[in-house]
């Protein structure tokens, strides 16, 4: 299998409490904020806690509600590729050139800066690491903390892929929709467990 090919999964579960509503039912220009991000991936695994029609890919079940990391960890199976692409349905405008481009980097992760934060729900992660690593951490960001290597993607190359940067926004209520983004710039950098490269 390529570098290039990669599997994808779209979390959808979630209360929805900020939001008010089941946010990735609600719709934007008459799609829903999930089938925007299906629409921007190949065949994802989406994770949910009801029933949901999905126009591609496979759903799985997670009405326990148990958080990101044992909703990913029940899509393990599913997987076949060596890479994972791992989202929310809180991302709307997704623009499918940034899966693609974290998907191709060799790090163990390859995510993007959300609020001047690492955002581990619009990342790459090296399948081999989910599946020795989900069992012993927490959180997400826990798992970016003992990853081996990290490749951030910089201010300059996103804005290449896209130049709104609109897929970084990461809808958690209405207002967020509505609200200007913040555009913070920060290089590209490639992170190992002893050393840290700027590289852009």
């Amino acid at each position: 299998m390529s570098r290039d090919s990669f599997d994808s999964i779209i979390l959808a579960g979630g209360r929805s409490s900020r939001f008010g509503d089941d946010k990735c039912a609600f719709e934007i220009d008459n799609r829903t904020m999930l089938e925007r991000v299906l629409d921007a991936l190949e065949d994802p695994v989406v994770v949910s806690d009801r029933q949901r029609k999905i126009s591609k890919g496979r759903l799985i079940l997670d009405r326990e509600l148990r958080g990101p990391v044992r909703a990913i960890a029940q899509a393990l199976p599913l997987l076949k590729a060596n890479r994972v692409f791992i989202t929310g349905c809180d991302f709307p405008f997704l623009k499918p050139e940034i899966p693609w481009r974290l998907c191709t980097r060799p790090e163990k992760i390859a995510l993007v800066l959300s609020c001047g934060k690492p955002q581990p729900l619009m990342a790459c992660y090296e399948l081999s690491l989910l599946s020795e690593t989900l069992g012993m951490v927490a959180s997400l960001q826990e798992l970016i903390t003992v990853s081996p290597s990290i490749y951030l993607l910089g201010y300059r190359e996103l804005e290449m892929l896209d130049p709104t940067f609109l897929s970084l926004v990461n809808v958690n209520s209405i207002k967020d929709l509505f609200r200007p983004k913040v555009r913070e710039f920060w290089h590209t950098r490639i992170y190992s467990n002893t050393e840290n490269f700027i590289v852009l």
